[in-house]
Formats: structure tokens, C-alpha cells, sequence
């Protein structure tokens, strides 16, 4: 007895999957490398971000350092008071007083001699 031929497509058959069982080990060998490494790129992340967090502490302070510096530019300072010299003389002696108004130094009675005399 004879045996019968192979079909015309079994051997490129056979062929590409020979081929695809090869890339697929392949495939795995690189997944597998990638694991194999993974204890040593976790540790390299691991310092970049301690590296990145002392920028970003660095950053908050000069953040904090310019927003005080706006913030005191930005506020106005608080109001002086601001007095005014008035005189009086009668005829006694010249009286002098210091007070926001004229008004104010009767109500608040803040005459007082003047020393210049």
C-alpha cells in the first residue's frame, strides 16, 4: 500500500505554525523578562519619586514664600490717623492742640500751652 500525498497546504501550513508557536514563546520570554526586572524598575520609580517630591516640596515653599509676598503687597496698610496742629491764643497764652478736627480738641479737651512761647 501506498501512502497518499500530503495536501498542498499542510506543509505552509505546518510551516506558519511552527513559526507562530516560535514568536509566541518568544512573546513570553520578553513578558517574563519584564517581570524578572520588575523589582529593579519599581526601585528606580520608586527614588524619581522621591526625587520629584522633594521639587514639589521645594515648589510649595516658593509658592508659599510669593503668595505672602502678594498678599503683603496687596493689603493696604492700615490707616494713619491724621492730626492736624491747631493754635489758639487768648490773652493769657497761646494753647496748641493736636486732633484729627478743630472740634475734636474742644469736645476731647486737648488744649494745652504751646511751649514755643
Amino acid at each position: 500500500m501506498r501512502r497518499k500525498p500530503l495536501a498542498w497546504y499542510v506543509v505552509p501550513g505546518v510551516t506558519v505554525a511552527s513559526l507562530t508557536a516560535l514568536g509566541a514563546i518568544g512573546g513570553a520570554i520578553v513578558v517574563a523578562a519584564k517581570f524578572i526586572t520588575l523589582p529593579a524598575r519599581a526601585e528606580a520609580m520608586e527614588q524619581k519619586n522621591v526625587e520629584q517630591d522633594k521639587w514639589l516640596d521645594k515648589l510649595s515653599v516658593i509658592a508659599e514664600q510669593n503668595q505672602k509676598l502678594i498678599d503683603a503687597a496687596t493689603t493696604p496698610n492700615a490707616p494713619h490717623p491724621t492730626t492736624q496742629h491747631y493754635r489758639e491764643r487768648d490773652e493769657l497764652a497761646t494753647w496748641c492742640c493736636e486732633a484729627k478736627t478743630y472740634e475734636d480738641c474742644w469736645r476731647n479737651r486737648l488744649w494745652k500751652r504751646c511751649e514755643d512761647e
